[in-house]
């Protein structure tokens, strides 16, 4: 269910209700069932000699296991924000969410900041630069042996990039980010440092 009110130009604030239903036919121990409740402002363009656009959503969402009689509730968010004055473009990414996962019976937290300032020398030119960082988070800890462990992994990610228009209105991204990734022993994977080149083809 989705109720959305517009109060300025295309500018609107938004209520959201979801259901969802997990079901498993070879493991009915693992059925879940919970509630996605948001509500956000989302506006294309806002503002006079700036432009602002995204949008800003928070909410709760709920998990429940029926056969372990496991019940989860936390905050969720899902915002992105841009943010245009002059030649230069800002822009921040947040969210936060959680989500079943196959091996543990804990769903898992994940939550993800990503900040970029690019600088557009002309309408078809800019270059930019900017951070990403992300946690994982199990909701219930790993028991190991005698222990119960609340296992959790690190990543950070300085980017830069540099962006040419072409035709149609499409973008050629070039992307430079050096990933580091840093968790526990119990999370299956070993603290590693990594070096990306990528190149992307979107509309901005």
């Amino acid at each position: 269910i989705d109720f959305r009110y517009k109060f300025k130009s295309k500018s609107f604030l938004s209520l959201s209700l979801k259901r969802f239903l997990t079901d498993f036919i070879y493991s009915d121990k693992r059925n879940a069932n919970g509630y996605d409740f948001s509500l956000g402002l989302r506006f294309p363009k806002f503002g006079f000699e700036s432009k602002i656009n995204g949008n800003i959503i928070f909410g709760v969402k709920t998990y429940q296991q029926d056969y372990y009689n496991k019940n989860y509730v936390e905050w969720i968010g899902k915002t992105n924000i841009t943010y245009a004055s002059g030649h230069f473009k800002y822009s921040v990414i947040l969210s936060r969410d959680f989500s079943y996962q196959v091996w543990q019976i804990s769903p898992v937290i994940n939550t993800y900041l990503n900040a970029m300032v690019d600088y557009y020398f002309s309408k078809k030119l800019f270059a930019g630069a900017g951070f990403s960082y992300g946690r994982l988070d199990f909701k219930e800890p790993f028991i190991i042996g005698w222990e119960r462990i609340f296992v959790r992994a690190d990543y950070g990610t300085p980017i830069l990039r540099l962006g040419l228009k072409t035709f149609y209105d499409y973008w050629i991204i070039l992307s430079l980010s050096f990933s580091s990734w840093d968790s526990d022993q119990y999370y299956y994977y070993d603290d590693k440092n990594r070096t990306f080149l990528s190149i992307s083809i979107m509309k901005l």
